[in-house]
């Protein structure tokens, strides 16, 4: 038999390795994943700016309508400027936890899918092909390099905590005038006041100071060395 009709016979090895390659997906449908995974990701982010601005407007409106209340209403019963408490601190919260997931959602598109260097182009085709994230960090270190992207980030946060922070200081320090008005007696120039109030509004400070501080920043740093951690124990068992 010629040289070039003989057949070389088909090891298990051989087998094996044609049905591995068989199962791993083309690379342009890996990218395809990439990319539709971007773009719900990106959704997703809105989603939480979205939800975030209707708990804002929700404070906004009713701390509004409690404290547009005019006429006796206040005098007869100054603990209705304490109402709109229940609804800033909740909603306080509830803006943490969205700007959380929004920094969450924001370090993983740029850590698992977006394409940092060409180098990472050439060795995976697990990447999409957008750059929004990764580049609009870059460019806020290169327009300020002065000030950290940490800080630039701080800095936005805090300036969203603000309206919270005021809403919550008018109510406490309306409440407090408004109790200790009433208390001066006579022409003495003594103030009382009674201990359930004292007791109240030193309780409600120290309740809204607890809360404004457990959750006064989103830690960016340790949210993306947790993702890396992750990238790293997949990369290991991949």
């Amino acid at each position: 038999m010629s040289k070039k009709h003989q057949v070389t016979p088909k090891t298990a090895s051989d087998k094996t390795r044609k049905n591995h390659l068989q199962e791993l997906p083309p690379a342009s449908n890996t990218s395809e994943a990439a990319n539709e995974e971007y773009k719900l990701m990106r959704e997703e982010i809105l989603q939480y700016m979205e939800e975030y601005q209707t708990v804002r407007n929700m404070m906004y409106a009713v701390t509004g309508v409690i404290l547009g209340f005019s006429g006796k209403i206040w005098e007869n019963d100054p603990y209705l400027f304490l109402l709109p408490l229940v609804a800033i601190l909740p909603c306080y919260v509830l803006y943490y936890d969205y700007w959380k997931n929004v920094v969450r959602a924001s370090v993983y598109i740029q850590l698992f899918l977006e394409k940092s260097t060409d180098e990472d182009t050439k060795r995976s085709s697990n990447v999409s092909g957008y750059r929004w994230e990764g580049r609009l960090r870059k460019f806020s270190e290169k327009y300020d390099p002065s000030i950290r992207p940490r800080w630039k980030a701080q800095l936005l946060f805090h300036a969203q905590q603000l309206p919270y922070f005021l809403c919550a200081g008018v109510c406490l320090l309306l409440f407090i005038l408004k109790t200790v008005e009433p208390s001066f007696c006579g022409n003495t120039g003594t103030l009382s006041i009674k201990a359930v109030d004292l007791l109240l509004s030193v309780g409600l400070i120290i309740l809204s100071f607890v809360i404004f501080t457990t959750f006064f920043q989103v830690d960016t740093e340790a949210i993306e060395e947790k993702w890396l951690e992750v990238k790293q124990e997949e990369s290991i068992k991949g």
